[in-house]
């Protein structure tokens, strides 16, 4: 169950990624609030609720009902983030059958730093004995995660479902440039936790031939705008907004740059690495699980000559694509993700 599948950020990717690897007649999504996915290959039941607490509410008694049901057909139960377990947990706490939690939220950063997390993560304490077991999708996410649940029977990480490939780099892509001039693309909402500022602000320590596009809608879009501004950056720097499919603009890069604070899991860095990109990211969870082991690039301190660095080793390094790649193959092949799945869910209706 899922509170919302749309806007498609990362947890709805990581939804419906994973559902689509799933096989045919053994999965139903039921989405809270908002529009079902595009053509789904799966059952999909919408309770049409809006947004926010007062569509939470509303959904409760509808929840209650589709859960039990589902739970008596021997079907488990999964909650796809802490907000859709919170509504669900609500909806069936006088039930006798346990629930599973697929987290994507909570991380140190995002605890202290964003009301909605905090909240979520308080309701999560509160109804955790509701929960038989969770998932999280990377250490880092785990190790918040059993902080706030803790004891708890199983706590395990599953990676998202990425579209893992053993394909040869885009032309360039074998190493990084070595000329002065460097195109840095950003792909991310413009909002507080994707740091964008500090991106913004490094490219005052790199060369005038340096650019940076970041696609990305978003709160801070006036305020970032007026940054560039105030820095004489304009035509250096350019704001594009939303773009459909703006992960294509990594194979124009030479360098994808990810200065966001806190990442669950992190897609941007997969899909770089993908198109065999390096990507410079802030040493902090998760980012330091997924650079340098499964994408190439550099780890910088959240300032901006250090991050400038970061940017200028990435350019002149030499990386080992097909190494990090091998790593992706094996840890986060989808054959691996359907395993580890499987196994949770056989392993729960023992």
């Amino acid at each position: 169950m899922a509170d919302r599948v749309k806007p498609r950020l990362g947890m709805e990717k990581a939804i419906e990624a994973l559902l689509e690897l799933l096989p045919a007649g053994q999965v139903e999504l039921v989405v809270i609030t908002g529009a079902p996915p595009d053509n789904a290959a799966y059952p999909v039941t919408t309770l049409d609720q809006q947004g926010g607490w007062r569509g939470r509410l509303l959904a409760l008694r509808k929840l209650r009902r589709i859960a039990k049901s589902r739970s008596e057909a021997g079907a488990v139960v999964i909650a796809a983030g802490s907000w859709a377990f919170v509504a669900l947990a609500a909806a069936t706490v006088f039930s006798d059958f346990k629930l599973i939690l697929w987290e994507h939220s909570i991380l140190p950063w995002r605890l202290r730093n964003e009301w909605r997390v905090t909240i979520a993560a308080v309701a999560l304490r509160l109804l955790s004995f509701r929960l038989q077991a969770a998932v999280c999708v990377s250490g880092s996410n785990r190790a918040a995660v059993a902080r706030i649940v803790w004891p708890l029977k199983q706590l395990t990480v599953i990676p998202n479902v990425t579209a893992v490939t053993g394909s040869e780099p885009a032309a360039g892509g074998h190493n990084s440039n070595t000329r002065s001039a460097a195109r840095l693309v950003g792909v991310g909402s413009l909002i507080r936790r994707k740091n964008w500022e500090l991106a913004i602000r490094a490219m005052q320590y790199l060369s005038q031939e340096c650019s940076l596009e970041i696609a990305g809608a978003g709160e801070e879009y006036d305020r970032l705008s007026a940054l560039i501004e105030e820095l004489c950056l304009t035509d250096r720097v350019r704001l594009l907004g939303y773009v459909a499919g703006g992960d294509r603009l990594m194979s124009d890069a030479d360098i994808v740059v990810h200065p966001s604070f806190a990442e669950t899991f992190g897609y941007t860095m997969v899909e770089a690495a993908e198109k065999w990109r390096p990507v410079v990211v802030l040493d902090m969870p998760a980012m330091n699980e997924m650079v340098p082991i499964f994408a190439c690039g550099e780890r910088a301190k959240p300032v901006p000559a250090e991050f400038a660095h970061a940017i200028e080793r990435a350019r002149t390094s030499i990386y080992d694509y097909a190494k990090v790649a091998r790593a992706r193959e094996k840890q986060l092949s989808h054959s691996s993700i359907l395993d580890s799945w499987n196994a949770l869910v056989s392993g729960l209706k023992k």
